[in-house]
């Protein structure tokens, strides 16, 4: 090991270091299984191994935390996208709305201490009161309405109060009819909570300003991928995740763009969804029989990490990020 460290110093690999800990979290806090975190180590140090980051160092620290450090300064965004969970999923989207708060920046949601209780949804709703009340009227009523009188706004804004791990608490349904829980709260939910891949869900994309997504029930996910490549878009000249699927993925996927192809423009939506973020939402305008290419805002680095987040499968559970320091030698 230090033989290898000095070799590469010699070499001129890259000077300082970037160091991420990271804290296992399991729903509604609690501590994930201990074989559950071993298996994240192991896929934290596969993941670096395969994003050509230099000298990286996976270790765990005390019964829940892992430390993940790599050679070189300035690496924060590849260590956030290396211990992201990597969850994805192709939902169709049943409405799309634009960001109350303009696209104002998510404020990064502070960690609770380890063992705080998440907040229940009967606390929630009592918090909120009568506008809890007025939004599931909302919902029986107006599925998505596109625009509501002043005084039902006023009725609904203490949504706009609420923390990102109360928002997270509160069903799909409610979210989707209330424009008063902004982007900036839906993306900072903690992400131990993340939804149940079953139900309907509301997110945002992280687009300049962003909107907010209804999604359907997940389609499939990433157990069905069998390979993700990051390439460079020969046309566009941008970075892209050209995605395949095993044979029963293929089949599902071929299913779900059939599906989004038969009803009209507008309604044609198929988002492609990592960690509760929607990436893109391309329409659908025929069936799909083939690989999948994922494109946005991708540089060289967030494409290629994304790839091995893809090819590794989403990891067994979700890590908190605890600390991030960069520090030159």
């Amino acid at each position: 090991m230090l033989t290898f460290v000095a070799r590469d110093r010699f070499l001129g690999g890259p000077p300082g270091s970037t160091t991420i800990t990271v804290e296992a979290v399991g729903p509604a806090g609690t501590v994930p299984d201990e074989s559950a975190i071993e298996r994240t180590s192991r896929m934290l140090a596969d993941r670096a191994e395969a994003a050509g980051l230099a000298d990286p160092s996976v270790k765990r620290s005390g019964d829940r935390q892992i430390v993940v450090r790599v050679a070189g300064v300035d690496q924060e965004d590849e260590l956030r996208a290396l211990v992201a969970v990597g969850d994805l999923r192709f939902r169709r989207v049943l409405a799309t709305t634009p960001d109350p708060d303009g696209g104002a920046a998510a404020t990064p949601a502070t960690p609770a201490p380890p063992g705080t209780p998440s907040p229940s949804r009967e606390q929630v709703i009592a918090k909120l009161g009568r506008a809890y009340e007025v939004a599931q009227s909302l919902t029986r009523d107006q599925p998505a309405p596109a625009q509501l009188d002043p005084e039902t706004r006023e009725a609904l804004l203490p949504f706009a109060s609420l923390s990102p791990a109360e928002v997270a608490v509160l069903p799909a349904d409610v979210l989707a009819v209330v424009p008063e829980v902004a982007c900036a709260q839906l993306l900072a939910r903690p992400v131990e909570a993340r939804g149940d891949p079953g139900e309907r869900s509301v997110t945002c994309d992280r687009a300049e300003p962003p909107s907010r997504y209804l999604l359907d029930s997940a389609a499939l996910s990433s157990a069905e991928v069998r390979d993700a490549k990051a390439t460079m878009d020969e046309q566009g000249g941008g970075w892209l995740v050209t995605v395949s699927f095993t044979t029963a993925g293929q089949q599902r996927f071929t299913e779900l763009t059939r599906a989004a192809s038969s009803v009209p423009d507008g309604l044609n939506q198929v988002a492609i969804v990592v960690d509760d973020v929607v990436l893109s939402a391309p329409a659908v305008t025929t069936v799909l029989t083939g690989d999948v290419q994922i494109s946005g805002s991708l540089t060289r680095s967030t494409a290629e990490a994304l790839a091995g987040q893809l090819r590794s499968g989403a990891l067994p559970v979700a890590l908190r990020i605890v600390d991030l320091t960069s520090t030159p030698d």
